[in-house]
């Protein structure tokens, strides 16, 4: 038997690979210079090569690679949270115009219980006091709402009694050096009465001095809540609580045309 010798030719084609070794660490790339794995730690700075082998900018490989989807997922996700903030920021805003609303709503002057706060803001009273004769109380306007709230008693029933006994702060008692505009211990036109070192604080004594002896059951003085229960022991003047109730609800009737006809 003969053995025929075949003969076989190769032909060699040459491969392009483009690689670039960072020591001690290796980055693969295509014949266009793409990345296809590398092994490099974070920190690695690689070498960028093309094809023709030419050296490209630098690869700071300790900075995160993001493909465009992750970037645009990424935007979505900090838009929606965005977006989530702006809502509640509003709903927020949009329930403490509700509560003012409400609060505003429900500002009062109650002849039948003093101990019936009104609600009745700084900013409120300094406006409310602004027009007509009250303005002569502008001067001490804060005393009314401290008063109410330290020690509960309407602001309004307060106004109404001081504006009542001073008439308006234009009485002698009230201008001669004593601050007197509330009639405390006044026992008759020529008396004195308690004197004070400011009608601030003729103010708060009167609110004091009503919710211990006048208001609160079992003190001396107390007889009810209401005005003309009040009446029995402030004042001789049978007639007294209805003055008070006129001026209260006067009061009153300027800060509903100021405050509450466009709230609800």
């Amino acid at each position: 038997m003969n053995n025929k010798l075949k003969m076989y030719s190769f032909v060699v084609m040459p491969i392009m690979i483009s690689s670039v070794i960072v020591s001690p660490n290796v980055v693969q790339k295509n014949a266009y210079g793409n990345i296809l794995s590398d092994s490099t730690t974070s920190g690695a700075i690689l070498q960028n090569i093309d094809i023709d082998n030419n050296i490209l900018p630098e690869i700071d490989l300790s900075i995160p690679r993001k493909y465009p989807i992750t970037i645009m997922f990424e935007q979505k996700i900090e838009e929606a949270e965005k977006q989530k903030k702006i809502r509640k920021a509003q709903e927020k805003e949009e329930r403490l115009k509700l509560m003012e609303r409400e609060r505003i709503k429900n500002v009062k002057f109650n002849s039948y219980n003093l101990l019936d706060v009104s609600g009745i803001t700084y900013e409120e009273m300094y406006e409310v006091l602004s027009h007509s004769h009250y303005s002569n109380f502008l001067d001490f306007y804060s005393a009314f709402v401290d008063a109410e709230q330290k020690y509960g008693v309407n602001a309004f029933g307060l106004v109404a009694i001081a504006g009542l006994e001073s008439g308006w702060n234009t009485s002698a008692r009230a201008n001669n050096g004593n601050n007197n505009i509330t009639g405390m211990d006044v026992k008759h036109d020529g008396s004195v009465g308690t004197i004070y070192n400011s009608k601030y604080d003729c103010i708060m004594d009167l609110a004091r001095q009503l919710k211990t002896y006048y208001l609160t059951e079992g003190a001396a003085y107390y007889n009810g809540y209401s005005t003309s229960q009040v009446n029995i022991k402030y004042s001789a003047s049978p007639i007294w609580y209805k003055q008070v109730d006129e001026l209260g609800d006067e009061v009153m009737a300027v800060y509903r045309e100021l405050y509450q006809t466009n709230t609800y």
